[in-house]
């Protein structure tokens, strides 16, 4: 073959290239080095508040504990991780910072050395699959990943449980939490006094680097306008229903006993509103976030950071003692054993380790800038001599 062929050759090869489809997710690096295809995103499918309120679809804001005394007794679902977080953080592995990584920056781990100890709740987060068992128990790590779960199995602390809003009837991704701080294991795991609520601020603290105080004083913030948990509306819709409300005619749902809850009208003038009945978890079905109830902070693990945006959301759970598993033990000071508040976890990540797939991505300008340069190239080999 002639010099001019091979150079002819060469040039058809470089134009072929620069043609080459790729995806629009696609890296330069994945494509020469032939790694997994990039993953396709998920679609979102969630309210702007990054979850569905299971009690529209059979659900129940409260865990299925087996042999409780009295019968039936739950546990809270306090704390979302919303579907609006970041795909990777919605998968549950530990690699490619997923959430058991995530779980990992927060200073929790699986269950002592891969052993499930314990009886296993179950919940149903109304996504059409039913009562499942939990998907896994994430524990307090005392700072030691590989074993430190074991020292919170014999010595108590913080722990929960989780569950996927993945079902075919509410796909949003969500993960549900059922947090708790537990007594040490020759205590029985009784729950401390207060321990739903103290647990679930403890875990945002870990999130974010900031205390809360013990009781939570957002419980006694006047609730803004509420919104049924069933109308999915815009961000925009919430901002506009809040701006037209008046104080006076805000109600503080945390400080009324479950049975005579009422909707705070979103008009300065009210009329008179039916109260709504309750679900099994005492909340009204009426979702708000907290004013002055969100908290920013950041965390990492493995060389992956994270950034948490935390936001109070009352409502849906009831301040309430009713159908609360440990509810005799977790009273305090005349206060009921759950003071009705959701904590939603948005979470971002906002840097990963050098070499990941996701640090070489290439956005669409970049290749057609790269295909420029191909052609460019072929076109010297053309006219040089």
């Amino acid at each position: 073959m002639s010099a001019c062929q091979g150079r002819m050759h060469l040039v058809l090869a470089l134009v072929a290239l620069s043609f080459a489809p790729l995806p629009v997710h696609a890296s330069w690096f994945n494509f020469f080095h032939r790694s997994a295809p990039a993953k396709v995103l998920q679609s979102r499918d969630a309210p702007p508040w990054g979850f569905y309120d299971p009690t529209l679809n059979g659900g129940s804001w409260l865990t299925s504990v087996p042999n409780t005394y009295p019968p039936g007794m739950g546990e809270p679902l306090n704390v979302v991780i919303s579907a609006w977080s970041d795909y990777d953080v919605l998968q549950d592995k530990e690699s490619d910072g997923g959430l058991r990584n995530y779980f990992l920056s927060l200073g929790f781990s699986g269950e002592c050395l891969g052993q499930a100890l314990g009886s296993k709740q179950a919940a149903n987060v109304g996504d059409g699959d039913g009562l499942l068992n939990e998907t896994a128990v994430i524990r307090w790590n005392y700072g030691d990943p590989y074993v430190g779960s074991c020292k919170e199995t014999i010595e108590g602390g913080n722990h929960f449980r989780y569950w996927t809003q993945d079902g075919p009837d509410a796909k949003s991704g969500a993960v549900f939490l059922a947090v708790s701080y537990e007594l040490p294991i020759d205590k029985g795991h009784d729950i401390i006094q207060n321990g739903y609520n103290l647990a679930r601020d403890w875990l945002v603290g870990n999130a974010t680097g900031q205390s809360i105080a013990n009781p939570n004083p957002l419980m006694f913030e006047p609730t803004p306008p509420q919104i049924s948990s069933s109308s999915v509306l815009s961000v925009s819709s919430l901002a506009s229903i809040a701006s037209t409300a008046s104080i006076a005619s805000l109600s503080s749902l945390s400080l009324l006993p479950s049975s005579t809850a009422v909707v705070a009208s979103p008009t300065p003038t009210p009329a008179a509103q039916p109260q709504p009945a309750l679900n099994a978890a005492g909340g009204t079905g009426y979702i708000a976030a907290v004013p002055n109830g969100q908290y920013v902070g950041t965390t990492s693990a493995n060389n992956y950071s994270y950034q948490t945006t935390v936001t109070y959301y009352s409502g849906l759970l009831g301040n309430t003692s009713v159908g609360i598993n440990h509810y005799i033990t977790v009273e305090q000071d005349g206060r009921p054993a759950i003071d009705g508040l959701i904590a939603v976890f948005d979470v971002k990540i906002i840097s990963r380790p050098e070499g990941s797939a996701a640090a070489f991505t290439v956005s669409l300008p970049s290749i057609l800038v790269l295909n420029t340069l191909l052609m460019a190239v072929s076109m010297l080999f053309l006219i040089s001599p």
